[in-house]
């Protein structure tokens, strides 16, 4: 069996029958349905300013806007809400890690995971704004949001493509942004294991709204050599917080190389959560 490791780029492409562009709409639907909600002129409102891409400064200013998307959008179904609801228990534990004094360079710590939440809060702003152009709103993101108008998708491959986003494109480019040097490799392993501690929480908050079991998008492509739920998860995400670190290097000497690293590890990463999908694991 494949390993994630290579699933995200290390040797081989995704499955061509598993890619990401497999029809989803370009458009919300005009009608009311279950993942796609009509919202409110002060929802709307709210929602565009919780994703203003100015004033965050803290990890509690992330929380709180997090907190609003999420009292929004997943709060009445919307699958634009998949990946927020997921992001704010990470966040959680981000915070708890932050108090704890665990990191050795606690200002970078935090820099990283606001301006990181920021590339998400950036995108969906250029979303609810209709912006498209890729300098508004990344190629990832506008998949993500096609993904969330067709409500044919399930919503565990939806919030998969999120996560990919966020951690296969958006977390490299932030690391080169804040100014990452081999120095904090030790803190960015740390920061990390906030993904690994979120995943009970995770899998039980999005089967709360989301009605799906996120526990086979964690066991990825994971089988036999890995044993044991705490385990795989933590493989899973070492895999591409990895992965993660590896294409911020080649940014940092050549961004063409970084980001055709980066294109190709999406890819193959959406791929095989859309595989997932059409084997009814989500």
């Amino acid at each position: 069996m494949t390993s994630l490791a290579m699933v995200l780029g290390w040797g081989c492409a995704a499955p061509a029958s598993a890619a990401l562009f497999t029809a989803p709409g370009t458009q919300r639907p005009a009608t009311t349905s279950a993942c796609a909600p009509t919202l409110s002129g002060a929802e709307n409102s709210a929602l565009l300013a919780a994703a203003s891409p100015t004033g965050l400064s803290t990890i509690s200013d992330v929380k709180q806007r997090l907190a609003t998307v999420n009292s929004i959008l997943a709060a009445r179904g919307d699958a634009r809400g998949t990946f927020p609801l997921v992001y704010e228990v990470i966040v959680d534990e981000t915070i708890a890690s932050l108090d704890a004094g665990i990191f050795t360079h606690r200002a970078w710590a935090e820099q990283l995971a606001v301006s990181f939440a920021a590339e998400y809060f950036r995108n969906l702003d250029a979303h609810l704004r209709g912006r498209t152009t890729l300098t508004t709103l990344t190629t990832y993101w506008r998949d993500y949001y096609r993904l969330a108008a067709d409500c044919t998708r399930s919503p565990g491959r939806i919030v998969g493509q999120g996560i990919i986003n966020h951690l296969v494109d958006d977390l490299p480019r932030t690391l080169k942004a804040v100014g990452t040097t081999t120095g904090h490799r030790a803190d960015y392993d740390l920061y990390g294991t906030a993904l690994v501690t979120a995943t009970p929480q995770i899998i039980e908050t999005f089967q709360a709204h989301y009605d799906v079991d996120l526990s086979g998008l964690f066991q990825l492509y994971f089988v036999g050599n890995v044993v044991g739920s705490q385990n795989v998860t933590t493989a899973f995400f070492t895999s591409v917080r990895t992965l993660a670190w590896n294409n911020f290097t080649t940014l940092r000497l050549s961004t063409l190389l970084g980001t055709t690293s980066i294109a190709g590890a999406v890819a193959a990463g959406s791929g095989a959560v859309a595989a997932l999908e059409l084997a009814g694991g989500l």
